[in-house]
């Protein structure tokens, strides 16, 4: 016999031994165990509802964050467009701005050639005109010249 097959009485403050009916000692330790399963049942569903609150209370917290960080994304979107428009407005304006420098330029150079072309006509008129005196000049003096003879 095992010491399990046994059972302390205590009957008016004697212990006292008393041989157990096995199929009673079963069923006994079956009502440990199944109350004991039970219990720690019981306690680990509370302890895994304890994590799926937890959990759900850090899945709100990350959705929370997750679109917190997608409005940053979109107005550091925004600001980089509006950056980005910045720069290259500036850049286009450049761009036409030295098109129509090279275009000032080649109409600058048009006119110099005008005015060199318009200054060597005056230097010719110029001369005409210098001859045309000096020629009315001399025809001036003719005149008085052969006015003079004449009379």
């Amino acid at each position: 016999m095992e010491p399990e097959d046994f059972k302390w009485v205590d009957a008016l403050g004697i212990q006292t031994m008393e041989l157990r009916d096995p199929r009673q000692a079963d069923a006994e330790e079956f009502v440990v165990l199944a109350r004991s399963t039970s219990s720690s049942y019981g306690h680990e569903c509370n302890r895994l509802e304890g994590e799926v609150a937890s959990l759900w209370d850090l899945l709100v917290d990350v959705e929370e964050k997750a679109s917190t960080l997608e409005d940053t994304l979109q107005e550091e979107q925004r600001k980089r467009e509006a950056f980005k428009d910045k720069v290259e407005n500036p850049l286009a304006k450049r761009v036409t701005s030295e098109a129509e420098v090279e275009k000032l330029r080649t109409e600058r150079s048009a006119l110099e050639a005008e005015v060199n072309w318009l200054k060597a006509q005056k230097a010719i008129f110029e001369m005409r005109v210098f001859e045309l005196t000096t020629l009315a000049a001399g025809l001036r003096t003719l005149r008085s010249v052969y006015l003079n003879e004449v009379v």
